[in-house]
């Protein structure tokens, strides 16, 4: 999982079976010299089971405990405290709104429904979207404030478009299932495939970057057009350029 605030985070999960933690790293932004990404440090662990990571307009971050169904905010000293907690809920992604809340998609048992929460700085959880036909998972936020969500229900899989109050707006089918969403400084919507392949989604759906020995599972573009993929099962994140050459790993 990727943040992008400036400087560049990742969220990783222990593969160690004793004693392991899951720890928080910052990636550093300095530059093309000696390059975008150097040097990694950690700021903050115990995590538990990070499931994704969003920088606030403080220069905070938020990150979803997916296994503990808690909503956690790191300051940049490092310091993690509770922000939000979801009893009979399932959580699946986050986002930051244009408010600057943060929206948690995911289910609500005991009413069989498909929500999208949305939950202020000071902890305050109302409902952004809710409904009983299509589920929600990862999400973006373009521009001009509209919310992009991957959803799967009335058709699947597809892109669905919600103003900023939460009002649907438009639905666009995908001919995969995407794992992450995120707008590039250019304003449009891009997403990874799980696999080999970053799209841009627009009137058209077009590959930008394929790499048959990649697995892309998240993605964040920094203010210049830079983007950081991240490449899961290999443990690493590939840069490229705003014209999608590697740059490095």
């Amino acid at each position: 999982m990727i943040a992008s605030a400036g400087r560049y985070y990742v969220a990783v999960r222990s593969c160690s079976t004793s004693g392991a933690t899951t720890q928080l790293y910052a990636l550093i932004l300095r530059g093309l010299t000696p390059g975008p990404g150097d040097p990694a440090t950690i700021v903050a662990e115990g995590l538990g089971y990070p499931a994704g990571l969003r920088a606030l307009p403080s220069g905070d971050l938020v990150s979803l405990d997916q296994g503990g169904l808690r909503l956690l905010r790191i300051t940049p000293a490092g310091t993690v405290s509770e922000l939000a907690a979801f009893s009979n809920r399932a959580a699946n992604a986050i986002a930051v709104d244009g408010y600057g809340d943060v929206l948690v998609s995911g289910y609500a048992y005991g009413v069989g429904g498909n929500v999208i929460w949305r939950i202020t700085t000071e902890g305050e959880i109302s409902t952004f979207v809710s409904d009983s036909v299509t589920s929600f998972g990862a999400m973006a936020v373009g521009p001009d404030g509209d919310v992009w969500v991957l959803s799967c229900g009335y058709a699947c899989p597809q892109v669905r478009r919600y103003d900023p109050l939460g009002t649907f707006k438009s639905a666009k089918s995908l001919s995969f299932y995407p794992s992450h969403l995120a707008f590039g400084p250019d304003g449009n919507l891009y997403a990874t495939d799980g696999g080999s392949t970053v799209f841009r989604i627009g009137t058209a759906v077009t590959p930008v970057i394929t790499d048959q020995t990649a697995y892309f599972d998240a993605l964040a573009f920094d203010k210049d057009g830079y983007l950081y993929v991240g490449n899961g099962y290999y443990d690493e994140i590939r840069l490229y350029s705003p014209s999608f050459q590697l740059v490095g790993d």
